[in-house]
């Protein structure tokens, strides 16, 4: 019995969407099987990868797995975006040389499937309204909104802030689809000193944060503060840790990835969950 033919048995197929795979195998297992009707939000301190995660998120949905999204980068030029894309497509940065006429051949039949049959692609800040009505006319799947809540001071508008979580909740609640959305750490971390990897508590207003999010993700790249050798002496060099810091639909604890620049994120499959469940607290739940 699949899982959808329980949930159909149960009588509740309607309200049941399939996860959408975040295109990591270690990554799906910890969220039992991928994302699915929720807001996922995640956060970093700029350099540490929450651009090229979000990337990287819509290449596996719609490239690897034809899902229609919408993904909003208003931090990115149209031109960057291409240039992400040929990175992407290539497997190498070409920021910083000439791109061929070979490759721009290469790219250009990626680049028109991506943009006109699969993903629409905001590069300013629109309202949420706005995206959303974008959304349920084009039928999508997923929405990214990466750094829409920087469009505005979080930290003088806390209302607002509290509301397009709501809306976003709503939203989802209505379409059964995830959302997910980009916010900044603060420098607490920084401030602590030692590895200064990011708390939950660290994102700005983390309180409303963990409030309307079902998942709460952090990346951290200790190469961003000049830690070039990790605990068993092999070098950190490109590594990325993503912490998944809360989870309503499945565990919690992190994982390491590598960064390629400029925005390509493979996993290391020979990396183990660093879990925080507390074993006995596992062992005492009847469930």
């Amino acid at each position: 019995m699949t899982q959808e033919e329980f949930f159909e048995r149960l009588g509740i197929k309607d309200s049941f969407t399939p996860p959408i795979s975040s295109g990591y195998s270690q990554l799906d297992k910890i969220i039992n099987g991928g994302f699915s009707n929720e807001v996922v939000t995640i956060a970093s301190r700029p350099g540490h990868g929450k651009t090229a995660f979000l990337f990287n998120l819509m290449m596996n949905f719609s490239v690897k797995q034809d899902l229609k999204g919408i993904a909003a980068f208003p931090r990115l030029s149209k031109k960057d975006f291409v240039l992400y894309l040929t990175s992407w497509v290539i497997n190498s940065d070409v920021f910083d040389k000439e791109v061929t006429e070979a490759i721009l051949e290469d790219v250009y039949p990626h680049f028109m499937n991506l943009s006109t049959k699969r993903v629409k692609t905001l590069h300013r800040i629109l309202p949420l309204d706005e995206i959303f009505t974008m959304a349920e006319n084009e039928e999508v799947n997923y929405i990214i909104l990466d750094d829409y809540f920087r469009s505005y001071d979080l930290q003088h508008d806390a209302d607002r802030f509290a509301n397009d979580y709501v809306k976003i909740q709503e939203f989802i609640a209505r379409k059964n689809i995830s959302v997910f959305v980009s916010l900044l750490t603060s420098r607490t971390a920084e401030k602590r000193g030692g590895e200064m990897k990011p708390r939950l508590n660290d994102i700005y207003a983390g309180d409303l944060v963990s409030t309307y999010s079902h998942k709460v993700i952090q990346l951290y790249r200790p190469e961003e503060y000049e830690i070039m050798c990790r605990e068993d002496g092999i070098s950190s060099k490109g590594d990325l840790e993503l912490m998944i810091q809360q989870n309503s639909k499945g565990r919690k604890g992190s994982m390491r990835f590598f960064f390629v620049p400029p925005g390509r994120i493979q996993e290391d499959i020979n990396s183990e969950l660093k879990s925080n469940f507390d074993r006995e607290e596992r062992k005492n739940n009847p469930y």
